[in-house]
């Protein structure tokens, strides 16, 4: 069970900016403003993001690209908060169509000693902090891969 999430105000962008110098052997396309804040847990999301990239590196991705990502949101409270929904897409090995469906589900993997829990759990991280995380119909710019992570603004 996860631990319930402490949910603040995270400067994402700098969020962006830290893992960069932890992943240099990337390429990045980084299109947020400086600044960029949502309402979520720091460490939960930090992982989600940790995990997204990880993979992005063992499927052979040389560069990654993060920016602003326009969908029809249905409509919510008027309370609810507005989302950031971001691309995060990669050059890397494309995702094979008969494993599309199940990626989320856990302990599902095609990688040699993976465990099958690195997406279940990262979906399940961003649910339990209002948001969410979803495999992109169709990657774009030059990408073979990419998600839609969707959080709460600051």
């Amino acid at each position: 069970e996860l631990e319930k999430p402490n949910i603040t105000d995270v400067d994402i962008s700098a969020m962006f900016d830290a893992l960069r110098n932890t992943y240099p052997m990337l390429s990045w396309e980084v299109m947020l403003p400086a600044n960029t804040l949502v309402r979520a847990d720091s460490g939960m999301l930090r992982q989600v993001l940790i995990n997204l990239i990880k993979n992005a590196v063992e499927a052979g991705a040389h560069h990654l690209i993060v920016e602003p990502f326009q969908v029809d949101t249905p409509y919510t409270s008027p309370n609810a908060r507005p989302l950031l929904t971001l691309f995060i897409g990669n050059d890397g090995a494309p995702i094979p169509a008969e494993n599309r469906q199940s990626l989320f589900v856990p302990f599902f993997t095609t990688k040699q000693g993976g465990s099958g829990i690195g997406l279940s759990l990262s979906r399940r991280m961003m649910v339990q902090q209002g948001g969410m995380l979803e495999l992109a119909d169709k990657p774009h710019r030059g990408c073979h891969a990419a998600f839609i992570l969707s959080v709460e603004r600051g």
